[in-house]
Order: C-alpha cells, then structure tokens, then sequence
C-alpha cells in the first residue's frame, strides 16, 4: 500500500495542495478586510498603476503587487484629488479606505480578487517544503510535511490575506532550499539561484534582511564543518593552497557576490515600482519617518542616495528597513493572558504557539524528539567512547562529519531556534505571524523524525505505531 503512495506521490502533491486552496478558498468568502489590508491593497494598485511608492514605504513592494495584478482588469476609482495623495509623504489609511468603501468601487470584489494571488505564494511554499523534504529524508517523509503543511489552520488562515507574512515564510524556505544545496556543492548555477531567491524574499518582507547574517553564520559553520574538498576550479579557489583559506575564500566571497546580485535586483525592481514618484515627495519622507538623532545619519545618506538616479530606488528599500527597525525597537500596546501592555512578554511567543497549534501536531512533535534525542544520545555514546585527548583530531572528524550528514536538519534547527529568540528579545508581540516561518522548517523536521521511527521499531509495533500516527495526522 505505502509504495503504491509513493509510486503516486506526485498525484498525492497535488491534491493536498488542491484542498488546501479550496479550504482557503472557501473561507475567503464573505470575509471582512482586515485592518493591514486597508494599507496594502491600494499601496500595490498605485505602484502597479501608477508607478508610485508614496503609500505603504513600510513593506517591500512584491507582495502587494502581486495581490493588486488582478484590480489592472477592474474599473476602479483610484482617489487622486486626496491630498492624502497628492501631498502627504505616505497618506495610506485614507487613501486605502476612500479607495475600497467610499468611492464607488465593490469592496468585496477587491478584497477577493487581491487575496486570491496570495494563495499562489502559499502554493508555492508547499512545494517548496515538499522538494526540501524530500531532498533531505525521502518521499515518504515529504508526504507527512506536506500534510501537516497543506492542513495547518495557522498557515490557511494567514494565506488568505494581503500581508506579508506567509510571503516572508516562503522567500526564507525558498532562499535556504537553495543556499543548502549550494553549501553541500559549489556551482555558479547554485549561486545565481540562490542569489534570485535572496532577492525575492528582501521584496516580499523586510524581516527577510535576516538571512545575510544567518546565511553568514551557516557559511561559517560550512567552513568549520565540511570534511571534503571543494569543487576545483570554482570561484578562483585555485589561487590558495591552504584548505581553510580556500573556504573562507569559496563560502564568504560567493556570499558577497549572491548579496550584491540580490541588491541589484532589489533596486531595479523598486525602480520599476516608483519611477514616477516625485523626488521631492521621497525626500520629505525621509524626514517625516527617520526623524530624531538615532536615525540621523541614515536620513542623511538615503538623501544622497536619491540624488542618485542610479542609487534611488534602492533608498526606498533602506527607508522601509529602517522604518521597520524602529518600530520593532518601540514597541506597540497588546493584550496577551489579561494583560495590556506596550512591553514584549518573553513568554509571549512560546504561549502562543503552545494554544494556536493542533495538538496532535504537538504529540507527533514529541514524538519525533524522542527519535531525535535518542540518536544524539546514541552519537554521543560512540563519540565519546572513541574520545581521546591524544586523538582529538580524530573526534573533531566524527563530529563535522556527523554535523555535515546532518546538514539540513542542522539548518532547520537553527531556523527554529533563531525565530524563538527573536520572538522571545523582540520588543513587538502582534501576533503568531511574526514567528511563521519556522512552521514549514517544524513540518520538515517532523517528516524525517516520524520516517526515522518508523525505520527503527519492529514490525508489529510499526503498524501500531503508523495506525497512531495516521490518527493523529487525521
């Protein structure tokens, strides 16, 4: 029964992702708009319409533009004679409310039509989760991701609307997918791949700015850890014969160069969305929004930059980061377990994630840990045993080799430990969408723990253990 599934894997792909669209779909309807999406709608139909950036600088312009593609085919009435328009550097909540209920327009029909691209990026996710998974554990392993994935009601309920925040999910699974397989074998292919990916998730949310430094962090590890050699004759390794300079050279030179190729198609899609944007306009933004002596000497280089007309565009991307870090670092007013306060909770994120996930997700988690846990503890045993102060070159190369087998599941684990941390030190508890995109890492993690389980226990106690877990899953 189970390798006819796989034989059909593919087909089986499909149609958790189909039910899952439907399911989204479906509870779309009759669905009032959302308070961010009063912001964002017409923010992504002005840059598209208008190629103008004045509205919603806060958040990169992908997500909105995609969510506003479907409003070029509509007749709308876009508020042009506001001066919440015509004058202010980002009149958005007036422009956003004039433009869905108060100028003729069908609001229902312009919050359905933006919100159904968005189930694109969530589709696109779930591929995305399904190929790393089973790149890393197998077919089998892929399938039970995908559908703890395709029927998490956390991810369902957020695809189906004009934020950011599934799409900050899948520029961090989609750019980490191909930085891995980068890591494991060096290729200008990779690179350019993962130089791609890396630009499309700094334009669909600025949390994204985040994977430079883990990126950084995993190409340290990669030096550290891999025990082969590396690819001859990529990226001028040939010009060093130390092995440790030709890593440092191979993983943080190519880095340098996937960053600087992101930020240039970072500035030439931000061109495309603003390049009819007064000039005047972007300079009172800057004051407007980095005012004050911290933010002062990066006000005084985005108006050098946008004296530029090479470099203008990409002072918009540095606007909305900035504008981003300071409002993380003051904070905002929440309500969490009968309090309200403009102070994070550390304990904020974990609680939230302990009640708005499925229970049988949390059991099948300890599960996996369990399975987990015991093969740490088994490589402990044999690292140890063969430990020797004279030998320590020896147990040094148990180790990376342990690690660099393990690679994925090594970066799945920093992804989750990375966002519970910064989730647990942020000053800005809104919600569990903030910590969404270590989720698909959680379900990839899951898929290969449960895989592995079920390799390792007898045959009677397997079936019992598959008939549990399907229960679960069900």
């Amino acid at each position: 029964m189970f390798k006819g599934l796989i034989k059909n894997s593919t087909v089986l792909a499909i149609v958790m992702l189909v039910i899952m669209t439907v399911l989204a779909v479906l509870s779309m309807f009759n669905d009032s708009g959302i308070v961010d999406e009063i912001a964002h709608i017409p923010a992504g139909y002005s840059y598209l319409k208008y190629h103008d950036y004045r509205l919603n600088p806060e958040h990169p312009p992908l997500a909105k533009a995609l969510a506003a593609a479907p409003l070029m085919f509509l007749k709308l009435n876009f508020p042009l004679e506001l001066p919440a328009w015509k004058d202010e550097a980002n009149g958005q909540w007036e422009v956003g409310w004039k433009f869905i209920y108060e100028r003729g327009n069908d609001a229902d029909q312009i919050l359905l039509a933006s919100r159904l691209p968005m189930l694109l990026l969530m589709i696109v996710l779930g591929i995305y989760l399904y190929l790393f998974t089973k790149r890393t554990f197998g077919t089998k392993a892929a399938l039970i991701a995908l559908f703890l994935y395709s029927f998490s009601p956390n991810i369902i309920a957020h695809s189906r609307f004009v934020t950011t925040d599934i799409a900050a999910t899948l520029g961090i699974m989609m750019t980490l997918y191909y930085y891995v397989g980068f890591i494991k074998k060096p290729s200008w292919k990779k690179l350019l791949w993962v130089a791609i990916a890396l630009a499309i998730a700094q334009l669909l949310k600025y949390s994204c700015f985040m994977l430079y430094p883990f990126m950084a962090m995993l190409a340290f590890f990669a030096i550290v850890f891999r025990p082969k050699d590396l690819p001859k004759g990529f990226f001028l390794e040939w010009l060093f014969k130390n092995k440790a300079l030709k890593r440092i050279w191979v993983y943080f030179g190519s880095l340098m160069l996937i960053s600087l190729i992101s930020f240039v198609i970072i500035a030439i899609f931000y061109q495309l969305m603003m390049y009819k944007m007064p000039v005047e306009l972007q300079h009172q933004a800057f004051d407007i929004f980095l005012s004050g002596e911290k933010a002062a000497p990066l006000n005084s280089l985005l108006h050098s930059l946008t004296n530029n007309p090479v470099t203008r565009s990409f002072s918009y991307y540095l606007l909305g980061l900035g504008m981003v870090i300071l409002r993380v670092s003051g904070g905002n007013t929440t309500y969490f377990l009968g309090e309200t306060s403009n102070q994070a909770w550390w304990y904020f994120y974990p609680v939230a994630i302990l009640i708005k996930t499925p229970l049988p997700t949390l059991i099948i988690t300890v599960l996996a840990s369990v399975v987990g846990l015991g093969g740490l503890i088994k490589f402990s045993k044999e690292f140890f045993k063969k430990f020797s102060w004279h030998h320590l070159k020896d147990a040094w190369l148990m180790k990376a080799r342990f690690i660099w087998k393990n690679w994925t599941t090594f970066t799945a684990l920093l992804v989750i430990a990375f966002f519970l941390l910064t989730g647990i030190v942020s000053n800005l508890n809104i919600g569990l969408r903030h910590v969404m995109p270590f989720y698909p890492f959680w379900f990839l993690l899951l898929g290969g723990g449960l895989m592995i389980m079920l390799k390792k226990i007898q045959q009677i106690p397997k079936y019992i253990a598959m008939v549990a877990i399907s229960l679960l899953m069900l």
